[in-house]
């Protein structure tokens, strides 16, 4: 199974050559968030009110994919990776609940169905367009 716990970011998991993948996905998407489309450096307003600047990041549409020195990125502000991120990690759970239930029969019934509805628009997120709607963005 895969673990999706770990929230902190081991710079030894990433390839040499990061920061260079990472610059030109932003590059390559005139840097601005491809989910929002929001530009990098704007100010914004957390929920508790707060002032911060957006900082874009180089993000793996596969999560987990660290190790790979080629690896598929997306540019993504903190908001949209962190949301792209969590659902893509609800996702792997579901699949871990499904194996895990074909081994383990003495997963109640009711339990599974309650896990897996409570990931079932995730597993779809990782459609662009679903994700769009899901989080109220526009497509650019």
């Amino acid at each position: 199974m895969i673990d999706v716990t770990s929230k902190i970011w081991d710079v030894t998991k990433y390839p040499e050559n990061w920061k260079m993948l990472s610059l030109m996905c932003r590059n390559r998407a005139n840097n601005r968030c491809e989910i929002c489309n929001v530009v990098n450096g704007t100010d914004r307003v957390s929920h508790a009110g707060n002032i911060y600047k957006v900082r874009l990041a180089g993000c793996h549409i596969n999560v987990g994919d660290e190790w790979n020195p080629n690896p598929e990125l997306f540019a993504g502000c903190q908001t949209c990776h962190a949301r792209y991120d969590s659902a893509y990690k609800r996702m792997i759970i579901a699949l871990n609940i499904r194996a895990l239930k074909a081994v383990s029969p003495e997963i109640r019934q009711a339990q599974y169905e309650q896990i897996i509805a409570t990931v079932k628009a995730s597993i779809q997120v990782l459609d662009r367009a679903t994700f769009l709607n899901l989080y109220g963005y526009k497509a650019a």
